[in-house]
């Protein structure tokens, strides 16, 4: 893991990776009232050095998000209620990432890519700030091909 500009806040670096079509993680967003207000975007990835238009961010202190459009799918098993919500179409329509909750999210790329993917912020060297997302990364796996339905539900 990587310090923040605080030195406070984390984040993780992958080490450059090859054939990335899709990424599993288990975790845990902190509620949207413990999100740091300094800057309005908090990304949960960033992949726009391999894949451009690869990010997801929530916007401010909400649940909403920020997609680039090569994600094409994701699937969202929460563990509170047990629910499985999969969305579908370039940029994720709808997609949300509610805080407070323990969840297992899956996402598929258009393409396979090349990259040190950015979990839970990015580095902002405009500002020498992070654009960080207050979270607990339990796993992050990524695959070279996209999951089937079981294959995913497997995971959660």
């Amino acid at each position: 893991m990587s310090p923040g500009a605080t030195g406070s806040q984390e984040y993780v670096v992958l080490p450059s990776v090859g054939s990335i079509r899709a990424i599993s993680l288990w975790i845990y967003i902190q509620p949207q009232s413990a999100q740091d207000d300094a800057y309005p975007w908090k990304y949960l990835l960033d992949a726009r050095t391999g894949l451009g238009h690869g990010w997801i961010s929530t916007v401010g202190n909400s649940p909403q998000t920020s997609v680039g459009s090569n994600w094409h799918r994701a699937i969202l098993h929460d563990m509170d209620t047990g629910a499985r919500t999969d969305i579908s179409g370039n940029g994720l329509p709808g997609l949300e990432l509610p805080g407070g909750k323990w969840q297992h999210i899956y996402l598929a790329a258009r393409s396979n890519f090349v990259d040190d993917v950015h979990l839970l912020g990015r580095f902002q060297a405009s500002t020498g700030g992070m654009e960080d997302l207050a979270a607990s990364l339990v796993s992050a796996t990524l695959w070279t091909r996209e999951l089937t339905d079981v294959e995913v539900d497997d995971l959660a």
